[in-house]
């Protein structure tokens, strides 16, 4: 096989990728039926689909302008943004990160950024972390990540 049949093998690879998940929004697809082999491989060689912007994001701002507030309902849940042009060219309402937990917060309550924390999450469960700045300022005690 020549490197041109492999060249055009791996592009209808992408275009397939690319358009098997509608709702993809960043990067390469990683839903249902789609070859992880095939994406595994078209990342090594740099190929990755175009970002599409939420439709209903994108409608939130219609007839709006830069800074304007919005609301973007999803699976009978309403939140609240912010409309900015992430894509540099098109209005989209950015959604506010959703509140930490409480339980995280007042973990924190009466500690410092950096210290030790813990809290009892759903079924019992016992999480240890350190006290963290969450993006709206909130101190919360953020898990400790495991890789």
């Amino acid at each position: 096989m020549t490197r041109a049949h492999i060249a055009l093998i791996t592009a209808a690879f992408a275009v397939t990728a690319c358009n098997s998940s509608p709702g993809t929004t960043t990067g390469l697809s990683t839903g249902e039926g789609t070859d992880a082999l095939v994406i595994a491989q078209l990342a090594a060689v740099g190929a990755q689909c175009t970002p599409q912007l939420p439709r209903p994001a994108v409608a939130a701002c219609d007839g709006k302008t830069l800074a304007d507030s919005c609301t973007v309902t999803h699976e009978e849940r309403t939140r609240t943004g912010t409309c900015q042009q992430p894509s540099g060219t098109t209005l989209t309402c950015v959604l506010a990160p959703p509140a930490p937990p409480k339980v995280a917060v007042d973990a924190c309550a009466a500690n410092a950024m950096g210290d030790a924390c813990s809290f009892t999450w759903e079924h019992g469960e016992t999480v240890n972390g350190a006290c963290t700045a969450a993006a709206d300022g909130t101190l919360v005690c953020a898990p400790a990540c495991h890789h």
